[in-house]
C-alpha cells in the first residue's frame, strides 16, 4: 500500500456501523433524513463513467455490494434506467433503511436488498431472536457488480483475498466488476485483481489529483474490471 493502513481502524468494526446505520434509521423515521452518500462529490462522474461502459445497459443485471442507504444503487438504476438490481449489506439496519428510500423513491418493483455477509453469503440480523444466522441466500449470478468503498474494509483488514474469493459467487464469465477505492490506488487495485487472477482491466476513471511531497495522486481509484472464467 502506498500509505500504512491500521487494521485497527474503527471503520473495520461491524459494531460501528450497526450503530451509524441505527442513527441514520432513526434519522431517517423521525426527520426523514436520508444521510450521507459515500464520496458523495464524486457520484455523478462515477455514474457518468459506469454509464458509458459499453457492455453496460439497461438490461444488465447488477449488484451493489455494501449498498448502505441504497442512494447510490437508486442513482444507478435511474442513469442506466436498470430493470433490475440487488444491493446487499452486511449491517441489517442499512438494509432496513435503504428499503424505506427506496419504497420512498417508487423503485421497489426494480430493487432488490438483503442484509448479507459477503464473506459467507449468509443472511444477518441484529434481532437478538433471529434464527437464520446459518441460512445461506441465493442471490444469483450477475452481470455487473459495484462496490463504492466496502473493499476497502477489506484493505485495512488484509482479507483482499478473502474478498476476492467471496466475489467470485456473484461472477459468470464476462461479468464487470467496478471497484472505487479511498485506500487503493489505480496501480495497487490492478495488481491485486489481475496478478494470478481472472480479471483483466476495461476501463480507469481518472479523478481529481493532487501533490504531496513531490509525489501526485488521486483522491480515489475507480477501475473497472472484465471478468474471465
Amino acid at each position: 500500500m502506498t500509505n500504512q493502513i491500521q487494521s485497527q481502524s474503527v471503520l473495520t468494526q461491524k459494531h460501528y456501523w450497526d450503530k451509524f446505520y441505527q442513527d441514520e434509521l432513526k434519522l431517517y423515521n423521525e426527520l426523514g433524513i436520508r444521510g450521507e452518500e459515500w464520496f458523495d462529490i464524486y457520484i455523478e462522474s462515477i455514474i457518468q463513467w459506469i454509464k458509458s461502459i459499453e457492455s453496460i445497459n439497461s438490461k444488465s443485471l447488477l449488484l451493489d455490494i455494501g449498498c448502505g442507504n441504497g442512494m447510490f444503487l437508486i442513482d444507478l438504476v435511474r442513469a442506466i434506467n436498470l430493470e433490475k438490481a440487488v444491493g446487499i449489506d452486511y449491517i441489517s439496519s442499512a438494509i432496513e433503511l435503504a428499503k424505506k428510500i427506496v419504497n420512498e423513491e417508487q423503485l421497489s418493483s426494480k430493487i432488490e436488498l438483503y442484509p448479507i455477509d459477503l464473506l459467507s453469503g449468509h443472511l444477518v440480523s441484529n434481532k437478538i431472536n433471529f434464527k437464520n444466522k446459518e441460512i445461506y441466500k441465493d442471490i444469483g449470478i450477475f452481470d455487473v457488480i459495484v462496490d463504492k468503498g466496502t473493499y476497502d474494509v477489506f484493505v485495512m483488514k488484509n482479507e483482499t483475498i478473502k474478498y476476492r474469493q467471496s466475489i467470485l459467487r456473484y461472477l459468470k464469465s464476462e461479468s464487470i466488476l467496478i471497484i472505487t477505492s479511498c485506500n487503493s490506488t489505480p496501480d495497487e487495485l490492478i495488481e491485486e485483481f489481475t496478478s494470478n487472477s481472472k480479471f483483466t482491466v476495461l476501463s480507469n476513471l481518472r479523478h481529481k489529483t493532487f501533490s504531496y511531497s513531490g509525489s501526485q495522486g488521486q483522491v480515489l481509484a475507480s477501475v473497472a474490471f472484465k471478468y474471465c472464467e
